[in-house]
């Protein structure tokens, strides 16, 4: 069903909503800004209309297209003012938050049930407004510790949470050693002690020498970069193996791969590899883009070959030391998850 929609914002916001704007779920599109942006000759072949007129004009939705959480309230306010039913003022930070609204997208949620009850998001919810939508009965202690946190920062996308608790909790309570590339503010490296327990040791790198002001108990911090062959050989040194190594770096091309290719040997028999935004092959800046060379996506596209070389019949595909020592992989959403495991020839019987 497609929607009639009017985009309410400055000339150059409405320039990169038009660029980007799936057209396909849109019925028609109105401009709705102040009059000396009209005189603009880009809004010469649009429907435009001022800012006073919106509220008598026909329309499904009204979007508010900013960034700035200033400008947002200030135009929501202008357009209640008018007259204007908040049901149908949307509000994203970027278009694909609009565009999924316009797909049916309704509520915001993680995947589990985490909310008493699903609201609908007409802009991204504060810490303050999680918390009162949230139902801790549906959380792990990841989560729970996550929502309480009064501590250190921890930056993290929220549906990570279910991930990390699914490839990790065998890990609770054990004599385990944890490496995290990218210590930050230091709230995921107090995360994971309080998730593992007294028995962990973790260890975190960060490029930043500041960063050394996070160590405590259970955890030190290296300084150097993830992509530095020579620091990472005195890091090989230092922990021989590792049960849980998570990249949470740079997120560049260069610094995931190294980083890979140098540690996933280090890990232990039945270690976990997790690599995080990954979303960042994507991303031009990071030195990905979509089916580019030398990505940290492509490069494990190529790991799924080697998983499954038992059943090549090509020399050029053959049984290798990851064929020989990984159990699986598993990709999410801006997630690479690689479990190790003593791996034999596979066979099948007939009973």
């Amino acid at each position: 069903m497609k929607s009639k929609v009017i985009v309410v914002g400055n000339l150059n916001q409405l320039k990169d909503v038009f660029q980007n704007i799936e057209n396909d779920y849109i019925d028609s599109l109105i401009f709705a800004t102040n009059r000396n942006d009209m005189s603009d000759k880009w809004f010469l072949d649009k429907n435009t209309i001022h800012i006073n007129s919106v509220n008598e004009t026909e329309s499904d939705w009204i979007f508010i297209a900013t960034s700035r959480t200033n400008e947002f309230i200030k135009f929501k306010k202008q357009l209640i003012g008018l007259g204007v039913d908040e049901k149908r003022i949307w509000h994203g930070f970027d278009i694909n938050t609009f565009t999924l609204r316009l797909k049916g997208f309704k509520n915001y949620n993680t995947g589990k049930v985490k909310y008493k009850n699903d609201y609908f998001m007409k802009e991204k919810p504060t810490v303050h407004e999680l918390r009162l939508n949230l139902d801790f009965r549906t959380m792990n202690k990841l989560e729970r510790f996550f929502y309480n946190n009064m501590g250190k920062t921890i930056y993290k996308w929220l549906h990570y949470f279910e991930i990390y608790d699914r490839h990790f909790r065998r890990f609770k309570g054990k004599e385990v050693t944890i490496l995290e590339i990218g210590v930050f503010k230091g709230g995921s490296l107090e995360l994971w002690r309080d998730y593992f327990g007294s028995k962990c040791k973790i260890y975190g790198i960060d490029i930043n020498p500041d960063c050394k002001e996070h160590e405590s108990e259970q955890i030190e911090i290296l300084i150097g970069s993830s992509e530095d062959l020579e620091f990472l050989s005195r890091v090989k040194k230092k922990i021989p193996e590792i049960d849980i190594l998570i990249d949470d770096g740079g997120h560049t091309m260069n610094q995931q791969i190294v980083a890979f290719e140098e540690l996933y040997p280090i890990l232990s028999p039945d270690g976990v590899y997790l690599c995080e935004d990954v979303l960042t092959s994507y991303w031009e800046e990071y030195g990905g883009g979509y089916k580019q060379e030398n990505t940290f996506i492509e490069h494990s596209k190529n790991l799924i070959d080697y998983l499954n070389a038992w059943h090549s019949r090509e020399k050029e595909l053959d049984v290798n030391n990851f064929t020989l020592s990984t159990h699986s992989m598993h990709y999410y959403d801006a997630v690479l998850v690689i479990e190790k495991r003593k791996m034999n020839p596979p066979f099948a019987a007939m009973i």
